[in-house]
Formats: structure tokens, sequence, C-alpha cells
């Protein structure tokens, strides 16, 4: 078959696009390695990065020394063959070829957006395969998620007048290429004598070092069946240096009206070993370029040795996309001033230099600064005092034990793929209580039906009382029929379960939901739950662990709240509990099932800490226990391998926590003054921080006035204070335990909290 002239001046665009690169100083194998990257990106399946892998690979065969890009986990090449006739009439048309027909687009050139997956914009990067060989030479072939097969070759600018499909395809493969045809999803570009540029620096493992760095931040959020691999081998992150200090955003905050930070990351590394340097912004989890952070006063020691970067939300990357370099390595001459780049810029370099403020690389000495530490430490000795004399409990101690448990179990609906109800129809399940005293026990519960929106009208349906002897249980079974007179019709509605020691205030709930005449709303119940369910320390007051102790009586709790079994793993362990939060052992891994509306207890084997193995990672300080529950198989809208919930717990290694009111947490102010919160509470090492925002406009609004300074302080501190208790699981404060706090309604708990900010902001007032 004859070939066709592609619809471009084909070797005029392709040299402009290698002046580009080489006319900003980049080594032209980088921006392969970031263009074919990026194409591979903008064919994922969806956002997520389920299978996704990109290869690279140079091989010698019949036909020579060949570069092979490939990817997978991806759409492959879908929509109509067109001929190249009618593409150069969709092409030429005021309506650009849209992002499903790719085969048509990559047929093609400057074709391109339309796609919520990857950073492309100019339709500029299917050049680089042309550019890329010496002879302008490549062909590509395609796999179908449809199941269709297409191949293609592209020579001096020149192509098939229309792509070869199915066996005529794979023969042309074979005898073009000397290579078997693709038989994965995706698509698989071959170049003939390659730059002797990149192939160089492929060899040598340098184009692995620009991979870092231009797409490191997505390398970590992949799971580990996605990445990208250069002759086979899975290109890691790069090995994070010793940090002498770092940052990182704790939240996306607003900026400015219309421009919210998603993530930003400063650090300062011990010695110039960073692989990285200087502050970028990247799009799409792609590195794009540097940001001026001049008005930041970057001290010159430590110039070579500090590295950060920060990613914007999406109404603010459409803005700096639109003036971006067409090959996505920087601003467009002359489009600095823009105001989402000036946002850019003057964001970043506020932060920086607070923090370099902070950590004392610039020294700033200012009275007022100084006349407000004083007086923050103050209210804090007040506060603190407050909560001695109010008999709050400690932070930083061990956790008491709830005096009982209750769980169901047998939940049966009159169609088991749903729970949707009519009236008349039979609702049965049963409770379980344990009684963890030791000696017995007489509960009183009660069984009450109520609209999901409304728990305030609950109906009585059934209670009782049962005596249970020590450290024993007893289950009790209940049928509830639906019937207009205790249940909302057409709405979804609750069936809670209270159980409460008799003679005592404690009370623990449990909730079954039911949709009676309607269909399920998304909402809060249809999940999984993870907590921890017990966790014994060597010292029952104190959440310190010391070399060759153990952690014992650990166990889990998972409850599926969904009508579909959920089939799963619990994956547990160990981390350094500072600095970068390494791992430092696998604890379990285990796997089950749950049926709907059910949960389970999972025990693990007891931790213990051997000193050779813990202190490779840390001396003393946070360490955490880390659960994760992950599908094993698909349920629902769960797929496997989908990362379902966390749990963690924070305690110490070889050093107390801080307890006692007069080390409950340390007062720091910081300006921030696009951050959207007038303070909050962090846990750094082994300190409680409560951060009040002296740059927030309703500071800058009362610090004027000495009386009413001190009082917008102070309740900006009590409200952390009392945060800082839900923060390490104090939940008693609150009238709840850490079972209650997974089933309880999140209004509820909004006003739990709130009644106990206020309650104790009342009680400093007396």
């Amino acid at each position: 078959m004859n070939k066709v002239q592609l619809p471009t001046n084909f070797k005029k665009n392709v040299k402009f696009v290698v002046d580009l690169y080489t006319g900003q100083g980049i080594e032209f194998s980088d921006g392969f390695q970031k263009d074919v990257i990026q194409n591979a990106m903008g064919a994922r399946l969806g956002n997520k990065f389920n299978n996704w892998k990109c290869r690279i690979d140079l091989i010698n065969n019949a036909k020579g020394k060949l570069l092979i890009v490939e990817d997978g986990g991806t759409v492959g090449l879908t929509g109509p063959n067109f001929t190249m006739d009618e593409i150069r009439r969709m092409s030429e048309s005021e309506t650009p070829i849209q992002s499903c027909c790719r085969l048509a687009r990559f047929s093609s050139l400057f074709n391109s957006g339309d796609n919520e997956t990857g950073g492309g914009l100019y339709g500029v990067g299917k050049l680089m395969y042309s550019a890329a060989s010496d002879s302008l030479t490549y062909c590509f072939d395609s796999l179908t998620k449809d199941g269709k097969y297409v191949a293609n070759k592209v020579e001096g600018g020149e192509i098939l007048p229309i792509a070869l499909e199915d066996q005529e395809a794979k023969d042309f493969i074979i005898s073009e290429t000397c290579l078997s045809e693709k038989t994965t999803v995706g698509t698989r570009v071959i170049i003939f004598n390659p730059n002797e540029d990149i192939v160089h620096d492929i060899l040598n493992g340098r184009i692995k070092d620009y991979i870092r760095e231009s797409w490191w931040l997505l390398m970590q959020r992949m799971k580990e069946d996605s990445g990208i691999y250069v002759n086979g081998e899975r290109i890691t992150n790069f090995v994070a240096p010793d940090y002498e200090n770092s940052f990182n955003l704790a939240s996306p905050c607003e900026y400015r009206p219309g421009y919210r930070v998603k993530h930003l990351g400063f650090y300062i590394a011990k010695d110039t070993s960073c692989p990285f340097k200087g502050f970028s912004y990247y799009r799409k989890g792609m590195k794009i370029g540097e940001v001026d952070i001049s008005e930041a006063k970057i001290p010159d020691k430590i110039a070579d040795r500090f590295w950060g970067y920060i990613e914007v939300e999406d109404s603010w990357e459409t803005e700096l996309a639109e003036i971006e370099d067409s090959i996505h390595y920087g601003i467009k001459k002359g489009k600095k001033r823009s105001t989402c780049y000036q946002n850019l810029r003057n964001y970043s370099s506020s932060i920086i230099h607070d923090n370099l403020v902070r950590w004392g690389y610039i020294k700033e000495t200012k009275n007022e600064d100084a006349k407000l530490n004083e007086d923050l430490q103050e209210i804090a000795k007040d506060i603190q005092s407050l909560f001695s004399r109010l008999s709050m409990p400690k932070l930083g101690q061990g956790d008491s034990k709830p005096d009982f448990d209750i769980r169901l179990n047998s939940i049966t609906f009159p169609d088991s793929s749903t729970t949707r109800v009519t009236s008349g129809d039979n609702i049965s399940f049963s409770v379980i209580v344990k009684n963890r005293k030791v000696q017995d026990v007489i509960f009183s519960y009660e069984i009450q039906v109520s609209p999901a929106k409304d728990r305030t009208s609950a109906h009585v349906i059934k209670k009782g009382t049962v005596q249970i002897a020590g450290t024993n249980e007893a289950r009790f079974d209940c049928i509830y029929t639906v019937d207009t007179s205790t249940a909302l019709n057409e709405a979804e509605n609750i069936i809670q379960i209270l159980v409460k020691n008799q003679g005592a205030r404690k009370k623990l709930e449990r909730a079954i939901p039911f949709c009676f005449n309607c269909d399920k709303e998304r909402n809060v119940h249809e999940t999984v739950i993870l907590n921890l369910h017990s966790c014994s320390f060597p010292k029952p007051d104190s959440r310190r662990v010391d070399p060759n102790n153990y952690l014992t009586n650990i166990s889990y709790r998972i409850e599926n709240r969904r009508n579909e079994v959920f089939p799963y793993t619990l994956s547990v362990s160990l981390h350094n509990g500072s600095g970068e939060k390494d791992k430092i052992k696998d604890i379990a891994r285990l796997e089950g099932s749950i049926d709907q509306f059910e949960e389970t207890i999972i025990n693990i084997d007891d931790i213990y800490f051997a000193p050779q193995e813990i202190e490779q990672y840390i001396d003393k300080g946070p360490l955490e226990l880390r659960a994760r529950v992950i599908a094993n198989g698909n349920s629902g809208d769960y797929m496997k391998g989908d990362r379902i919930t966390s749990h963690k717990m924070v305690f110490y290694y070889a050093t107390d926590a801080k307890t006692g009111f007069e080390n409950s947490f340390e007062i720091i102010s910081r300006k921030e003054p696009g951050n959207h919160r007038r303070s909050w509470n962090e846990i750094t090492g082994n300190s409680r921080n409560i951060v009040l925002n002296i740059g927030h406009i309703a500071y800058e609004g009362v610090k004027g006035d000495e009386e009413v300074q001190r009082e917008y302080c102070k309740e900006q501190m009590l409200k952390q204070f009392v945060l800082l208790y839900l923060r390490e699981g104090k939940y008693e404060i609150f009238g709840i335990t850490a079972e209650d706090l997974e089933n309880i309604d999140p209004v509820d708990l909004v006003d739990k909290v709130s009644n106990e900010i206020e309650h104790v902001y009342r009680e400093s007032l007396n």
C-alpha cells in the first residue's frame, strides 16, 4: 500500500520540536521520556493507575537497534479507522477530533485537549517518536479494549493511507519489525534507528533520573501493579535524603478566592546529596517548571540543599496550563505577570519564608511577635490549669478499656441483594453483648426505629434487661416487622440498638439502615469501618514501650455496613512516627470475608520490640502502628486491590509521651494569610502543637485591641485543646468510645464535640 504525506510540514515541525528542547538547555532524552510517558498517562482507563504501565525498552534484532515504548492498563487506539483524507478534513475543521477517536488522533498531529487523564495540551508529543529516530521512522500497533488490533508505519512524514487491521496488521508488524503482535490492551511504538543521545542515556541509566524528577509525585501514588519501566526494570522513587527541616501542607487551603492549593512540600537536606534542586510546580502529577521564589529570601548557606513542590486544584491548573509552553517545561515568554502565576509565586514564597523564619535560617526580631508569644504562653498556662481543675483526663496516657462491647450478627433482609423493604417485611438480627468485667453485670437494652434524617422521633420496638456473668457474653435475637406506625414510608430508616450497664450512664449503640419503599441514598452508612478493638501496653497508664517490651492483646474490628459480602485483606505494619515515617516491618497480613451488615474481630500476634530491629530507624520517639483494609475481591463498587479504610495508632519508643496538663501542648503562631483556618493542631515528634494563624483576616481584625485579641486567642486555643483529645482517642470526654465513633451519626458527633468546646469555654469565664 502506497504511503501518503501527513497533513503538515512534517520535517520542519520535527526540527521545531527538537529545537524547543535544545534551545532551553534540556537534554533530548529528558524531553523524550517526558513526552512518551505523558502520552501513556493520557491513555489511562481513568484517573486511577490500576495496572497502568509504561515500558521503554532498547532491543536488537534482525531489523537492527529498536527503541520500543509500550503502555498497558490503557484503552488502546480506540475509535473508527478513518482514512488519512478523512482525518485531514476533520483536522482542518473548526471542531477537533474527539479524544475517543484515539486512532485518528494518533495517526495525525496537533490534536489534543478534551482529555482529563493526561497533561498534554498541544498534541506535539507524537512528533517525539519521529524525532527520536535518525530516519524519522516508527511503526505502531495497538490492541483496543474491544479487541480490535491495528498497525501503521510513519516514515519521513509519510504514513499508510489507512491503518491495517487484525491479521493483515499482525503480518505487517512481523514483516516490518520482526516482532510478534501486541497481545495486551494498549499501544506500542517501535522506533527505528534511535537517536544516539537517547540510547546512551538509557544504557548509562541517566534517563531513570529524568523519569524520577518528572514523575516522582505520581510514582509514589501508584500501586504495586503499576509503574514505569526501563529495559524491564521498574523505576523506583528517589531515596529521600536526611532532612534538616521539612514542611508539608497539612490540608488543602484557599490562597485567594478561586485559587486553592492541594499540596505543598518544602525540604532542607542535611547535605548536598538531595537529588532535586529548587522549587517546582506540578500539573496532573507531572513536573512543569520551577517557581520564582526569590521573595522567600533563601539564604546562601542552604541554596544548594533545598527543594520543594506545589500542586494546585483544577481551576487554577487550567489557568496555568493556558500560559504553559508547548513542551511542558515552564511558562511562555511574557506570561509570568499573569494573575495565576503571580498567585503561585506569592503563595509559595510566603509559606517558604515563614518556615525559614520559624526554623531559624532567617532572623526576624520583632517586638510585636515577642509580646504575642509571651501572651500566648500565659494563656496556655491558664487553659492547662482550667483543664486540670475540670478533672479532664491527661493526654499521652494509656487508653482505658470500656466495660462492655456489643456487636451485631446474622442480619437478614427479605432480599439479600438489597436493603429495600416494604410494609410487612421482616428484618432479623442478633445482638451479642460482651461483659468485660470480672463480676456479673445487668445490662439494659432498647431497640428503636427512626428516620435516618431525624433520630429524635424514635419508636421503641423492644427493650429489656439481661444479666451476664463476668468475662462472658450473651446473645438475643430480634425480628422487626416493617410498618408505617414505626418507620417513615418512602425514606431511609435506622434500627438503633442501645445497650448500657444498668445504673451507669455509659451507653453503646449500633445501627442497621433500611430503605422503606425507596432506593438507597449514597451516605455514610454504606461503607466498611476499621478500628482498633484492643491493645495492651506494658504499663496500663502509658503509651510507652521500651526495648525488649511487647504490645499484647492486639485486635482490630472490621464492620461491613454494606449489603454485599466483603472479601478483605487486613495489612498491619510498624512505622517510624517521625520524619519520613519509614516502614520498620510488616506485622500481619490476614485475609477473610464478612457477610452483609456484619463485623469481625481479628486478633494480631504480640509485637516484640527488638532493639536491633527498631533502632535502625529510631533511637527514641514516636512509632505508628498502621492497619489498612484492602478489597480482596470485587464487591459492589469496590474492586480487588482498592484501599478501603485505614487506622493509625501513635505510641512512643524508649520515651514517655508528654503527660500532665503543663506538657499537653505547645502554642505556635504562624502567619499564613492563604490558609482559611484560624487555628489547628498537629503532632510533631513527641510534641503536640496548637497553631494560631496570625495571618488570618479574623486575627487582623482583633489585634489592635489587647483585651479582644487575648479573648480571641484563648477561644481558639481552647477549641484546639479539646480537638487534641479527639485526635488522641480520649473519646470519654465527649461521652463516647472508639466503637461509638465509627457508628455515631456525623451530626451527632459534631454536636458532642461542639458541646464540649462550649462547655470548657463557659468554664473558662467563671
